[in-house]
């Protein structure tokens, strides 16, 4: 939810200022974007500490950018449009014009991105509780639990088949919901 909130509203700002703000806006978020999120996110988790809230507040942070950037591109195709150039003409300030006009519009593109990223999100707590980095020992975690028993694997697959078929059966659902998301916006 914060890397869709806060993606949003860089992505909206960003699209409908344009401009020297949109230029040093994406600048920053190209500079973030190129370095792997998931080296940037093992090094601040360890840095920070092993808690579910850093955890949580370094998976967020690390797809803000995408978030504004699919915003972004959007609230530029919606800021052409007649209805936001009528609303300019009727003396209506950038963010109202963004919240009541764009935001609307662009909505699609926002649940849409959510739905994406709560799936990148599970599994990317997966992965730094495989790596140890996630929650602490003896919590009830899918990739924690594939972690500690890979050692069983010859003995005791479904030890590790088990949460491994869980974790990708979520994401893999989540998935699903997003392309039918999409699919229902692009075909109306």
């Amino acid at each position: 939810a914060f890397a869709v909130v806060a993606g949003t509203l860089v992505g909206l700002a960003a699209g409908t200022y344009g401009g020297l703000v949109d230029e040093i806006v994406m600048r920053l978020l190209d500079a973030v974007v190129v370095f792997p999120s998931i080296i940037a996110t093992v090094l601040v988790v360890a840095l920070a500490g092993r808690s579910v809230t850093v955890m949580v507040l370094v998976i967020a942070a690390s797809f803000v950018p995408i978030v504004a950037r699919s915003v972004r591109a959007a609230t530029l195709v919606e800021r052409e449009k007649s209805y936001v150039e009528a609303a300019r003409l009727r003396g209506e300030r950038s963010w109202g014009l963004t919240v009541r006009e764009i935001l609307p519009n662009v909505a699609p593109t926002v649940l849409v991105e959510a739905t994406s990223r709560f799936g990148d999100a599970i599994f990317a707590a997966a992965t730094l509780s495989f790596l140890g980095l996630g929650q602490p020992p003896g919590s009830p975690d899918w990739g924690a639990s594939v972690s500690d028993n890979r050692l069983w694997l010859q003995l005791a697959p479904w030890t590790v088949l088990g949460p491994a078929l869980a974790i990708a059966s979520l994401v893999v659902g989540i998935a699903l919901v997003t392309d039918a998301l999409r699919g229902r916006w692009e075909a109306s």
